[in-house]
């Protein structure tokens, strides 16, 4: 979490080990797992401290028949993150931009940089 300067204390290994833990504990099968990482309990609400590891463990929810009999409309959405790197909570673009995929009749939206790309890297 360097871009983030949070000092998880938590190796590559130890996360990983941590994953398949939930995995075992979950009945393995399909689905995903979210892993939260925030700044931790902070004096002023704002500054971060000891950062907090969540990891959690959802079912997988197959895509709607409608879209598996036929090709989903997408919206192409321009939009970059501040830190590329950086996987972050923005749910006011995706809220944003409900009304004009609506309008477009998207079943979701594809977002691509400055120059009309899908990005390349994954967020980490």
């Amino acid at each position: 979490m360097d871009a983030l300067h949070l000092d998880l204390k938590v190796t590559d290994r130890g996360l990983t080990d941590i994953v398949h833990e939930l995995i075992e504990r979950n009945g393995g099968g399909e689905g995903g797992i979210r892993i939260v990482v925030t700044g931790g309990l902070s004096t002023d609400g704002y500054t971060p401290t000891a950062p907090t590891l969540l990891l959690l463990a959802y079912p997988h929810v197959p895509p709607r028949p409608s879209v598996t009999r036929r090709a989903a409309t997408v919206l192409l959405h321009h939009y970059e993150r501040q830190l590329p790197r950086v996987k972050s909570i923005d749910y006011l673009e995706g809220i944003r931009i409900q009304p004009p995929s609506a309008a477009a009749r998207a079943q979701y939206p594809l977002y691509i940089d400055r120059d009309g790309l899908v990005p390349r890297k994954r967020s980490v």
